[in-house]
């Protein structure tokens, strides 16, 4: 009623003011203080009857009542904005992707163009490229250590290496399935990153959940990282840092905005669960990976009582590790408490947890969550039962790579993003070869496996990223994919090369077929991490080399399997499908080159404190971890092997 009842008065106020006031004095005599007031009026009058409008608009739909009428409206402009924006944007996608080869050559002239006077520019020469066949045949194919000499010079402050754009911050990669890396990033990619391509995703979100009201609260599961400063001032943190002119955005989320300076994944993820549980009418969660999502739920499963007595009081658990400024902040913007809605959710919370986040938010329409450890349906069947997932792009910190543009889809592709990377592909079958030839944009085949090469604007060229992905078809001219494994995510002892695609299978093949169980989380190594002091049991004498697996379960309350672990061989399980599904495994393993697998199954949680040593012994942040499904340290197996439940 109140953003009725604004409406009304600011569209009255508007009709008074031109009628009785700007009427009159264009017919009166101009004098010259006249005509300054009739602009000022004017100004008013259109001002008026565009916020009487926008608290029309806004009166007709579901607004959160967490909203005061200053933020309602800041809100409303905010996602109307990114709508807007958004669908022209969606226009301009669909036509670059009739001709993607065509804007790649007119994105590399540009690039060349404006980046021939930097210190790498007259090193490889820019000023000659004409195109893309002339890049490629000039330029080499390149990785980290090819430019971190030049990222380090422009670490100490130099200007004009990579790109003639200045950076504005060094962005760490999570280092969670490589060597983590920093990257130059301009205010070009940052504007890509925070506005072309979040109002693309709401365009695209609105278009696919006409359900999805713009006026909904949505909740973030974010934690605030530490930057750090390079020797010439640049900050260094991860992408997903906030920067601070975007704090206002922060309104659309449940979470007020002091919730967003939260360090610490325990007390960031509780708080993002309280006020978002406080408020029924969430629209969507932005988990970030499915991984953060999982880790939530869990906690709100293990701590719902605490929460539910939180929003019924209207404080905050005391023993959370807030800074005394954040928690005053946040105490009064939870009020008095509700105990009506504190209720409500006890009520769903002991009923149990299958299906939790559609009962405890009824009016969600989605989840939109990067999945790249096969997730969503462990999800999909417990606790986002009913509620659609989705992977809204597929990016890294060194280049924004695919846009979904078919989120109800099952099998979830993504549209290269012609117009904000340089794309090249090399085939799968040449990944090892020196000086490999690479493939442009419009010389890709349906079916066939690439890994991707990427130069942007940042000053990575010919970068080659380390994705493999796999061409699904063609949206207009332009290819879809979906993304297979990362070329340093394999188990690879004597050149077999197993990847995660394959694992996957296998893991859910034979778990699927011979348990009632359910794959939550698994991990695998090579033997030769292994160390004196973290040898792995019956295995420890073992001549050959073979693969530890570690395998996160959930058994059916009637599996005799959760009684009595022994009853089934995984390990010959597994070893049996890996012969099966690949040939290069098998001729190892007939050639006594290779041991049968050693599997261990742990405890439920044992990936959620995993997650919690990766962010202590890497550059990792709580946004941009991406749980590692081969463990690559000596010190992360012999983490996972204290953490074993049960060997097999």
């Amino acid at each position: 009623m109140k953003y009725f009842l604004a409406s009304v008065f600011l569209l009255t106020t508007h009709v008074y003011i031109g009628y009785y006031v700007v009427v009159p004095l264009l017919h009166g005599v101009y004098s010259w203080w006249t005509i300054p007031i009739l602009l000022l009026l004017s100004a008013i009058v259109i001002i008026t009857f565009l916020l009487g409008l926008a608290f029309f608009h806004i009166s007709s739909q579901p607004v959160s009542k967490y909203h005061s009428i200053s933020s309602a409206l800041l809100h409303y402009i905010i996602d109307y904005g990114m709508l807007r924006s958004g669908r022209a944007a969606l226009k301009k996608l669909k036509v670059v992707s009739e001709r993607p080869r065509e804007y790649q050559e007119k994105m590399l002239k540009d690039l060349m163009a404006e980046n021939k006077d930097t210190v790498y520019g007259k090193k490889h020469k820019f000023s000659e490229i004409r195109n893309l066949k002339d890049f490629r045949a000039t330029h080499p194919l390149t990785d980290y250590k090819h430019f971190k000499p030049y990222i380090e010079d422009i670490a100490k402050g130099k200007e004009n290496i990579l790109s003639s754009e200045p950076p504005v911050q060094l962005s760490l990669t999570s280092g969670t399935t490589g060597d983590p890396k920093t990257v130059p990033t301009g205010n070009s990619y940052l504007k890509q990153d925070y506005n072309e391509l979040g109002c693309l995703v709401s365009a695209i979100s609105k278009e696919n959940f006409p359900g999805w009201n713009i006026m909904q609260k949505r909740v973030w599961f974010y934690c605030n990282p530490t930057l750090t400063y390079s020797e010439g001032g640049l900050p260094v943190g991860p992408l997903s840092t906030i920067p601070d002119w975007a704090r206002s955005l922060l309104v659309v989320y449940a979470t007020p905005s002091d919730g967003f300076r939260i360090s610490t994944t325990f007390e960031a993820t509780y708080i993002h669960l309280l006020f978002g549980l406080r408020d029924r009418g969430i629209g969507f969660i932005f988990p970030g990976f499915s991984t953060t999502l999982l880790t939530a739920m869990r906690l709100m499963e293990d701590e719902w009582e605490q929460l539910v007595e939180d929003i019924r009081e209207g404080k905050i658990n005391s023993e959370l590790k807030l800074a005394p400024d954040i928690r005053r902040s946040l105490e009064k913007a939870l009020g008095k408490g509700d105990p009506k809605r504190a209720c409500e959710l006890q009520k769903e919370f002991e009923k149990g947890f299958d299906g939790i986040i559609r009962r405890v938010w009824p009016n969600i329409s989605y989840i939109m969550s990067i999945d790249i450890t096969n997730l969503k349906n462990t999800l999909a069947k417990s606790y986002a039962e009913g509620v659609p997932m989705f992977s809204h792009c597929y990016g890294a910190t060194e280049g924004i790579i695919g846009l979904n543009m078919t989120p109800l889809q099952e099998e979830e592709e993504f549209l290269l993003t012609a117009s904000y990377t340089i794309f090249e592909f090399i085939p799968e079958k040449d990944m090892s070869k020196p000086s490999p030839k690479t493939l442009f944009i419009n010389e890709l085949e349906v079916g066939q496996n690439y890994e991707v090469v990427v130069t942007v604007s940042s000053g990575l060229y010919r970068f080659r990223l380390g994705d493999v992905v796999q061409v699904t078809g063609y949206y207009q001219q332009c290819p879809t994919v979906k993304f297979l494994y990362r070329s340093g995510a394999l188990l690879n002892l004597f050149g077999e090369k197993l990847n995660q695609a394959v694992l996957s299978e296998v893991l859910n093949d034979v778990i699927t077929n011979v348990t009632d169980a359910e794959l939550i989380q698994y991990a695998a190594a090579e033997s030769t991490l292994l160390t004196n002091e973290n040898l792995d049991g019956s295995k420890d004498k073992q001549k050959q080399p073979y693969y530890i697996f570690f395998l996160e379960l959930k058994f059916d309350a009637s599996s005799s399997l959760s009684e009595d672990l022994q009853t089934i061989e995984f390990g010959k399980l597994i070893d049996s499908s890996l012969g099966h599904r690949h040939h290069y495994y098998r001729r190892l393993r007939h050639g006594n080159q290779i041991a049968k697998p050693c599997v261990h199954l742990v405890r439920r949680g044992t990936f959620a404190k995993f997650k919690e040593y990766i962010l202590e012994n890497s550059t990792a942040t709580a946004n941009q971890i991406k749980m590692p499904q081969k463990l690559r340290t000596s010190g992360m197996l012999t983490f996972m092997l204290e953490e074993a439940k049960s060997k097999i």
